[in-house]
């Protein structure tokens, strides 16, 4: 898979970008070419001499260039970048005879969600209807990047006494029904009017699943 950038000297512009995205799994690669072109406009082809530079000038922490310095054949160069463990945006420069040409982004994308990580959940509720707690459940890969890759679905079963208080997308599917696109669900727990004693929360998505005792 080619990601292709074409570069006019002394100015530039992206032309098109293919699958400018990579799974933060610390081993995927994809190629960049290069391609100079005359002031013309017309591509460099008999430039065999000239050598791109190729740096991540940000995001360093999501993916790196295997090859910085490339010498052109017939006018392109080509080298490879690598994905780390961290999703985020990375942002891949190029240089002829240190004259910056221009700058695009690799976005390295999280994996599937395999965590569902729990902030804020509550010890304990009060009895008697009156107390509630806001509880954030979060979809992570299992890098612990937060899997905010298209729409994923989150389903709450609960049990004992508390109640849920949240918007149900699905009542006609057994448990709350929750999408996210960001990969972060809100959900407000109340104590039940009546009885005591241990309450839980099965959250699942997909085969990820995760147990939250009160």
């Amino acid at each position: 898979e080619k990601i292709e950038t074409i570069y006019e000297q002394p100015f530039s512009y992206i032309e098109e970008v293919i699958n400018s995205s990579v799974p933060a799994d610390g081993v995927s690669e994809r190629f960049l070419k290069a391609k100079l072109k005359k002031a013309d406009g017309t591509e460099a082809v008999d430039d065999n001499d000239s050598a791109v530079e190729f740096s991540v000038s940000s995001g360093a922490n999501f993916g790196e260039v295997i090859t910085k310095s490339v010498k052109v054949t017939k006018g392109i160069a080509e080298t490879t970048i690598k994905s780390k463990t961290k999703s985020g945006i990375m942002k891949v420069r190029a240089e002829v005879a240190n004259v910056p040409i221009n700058e695009f982004n690799i976005y390295v994308e999280p994996l599937d969600p395999e965590v569902i990580s729990v902030e804020n959940a509550p010890g304990v509720l009060a009895s008697g209807g009156n107390s509630r707690s806001s509880l954030k459940m979060t979809l992570r890969d299992k890098n612990g990047n937060i899997a905010h890759r298209g729409t994923n679905n989150l389903t709450l079963k609960a049990s004992g006494p508390i109640l849920l208080e949240t918007d149900d997308e699905d009542s006609e599917t057994e448990g709350i029904q929750l999408s996210s696109v960001d990969g972060t669900y809100v959900v407000t727990v109340l104590s039940a009017d009546s009885g005591s004693g241990t309450a839980t929360i099965e959250a699942s998505s997909g085969t990820t699943k995760k147990t939250i005792s009160i």
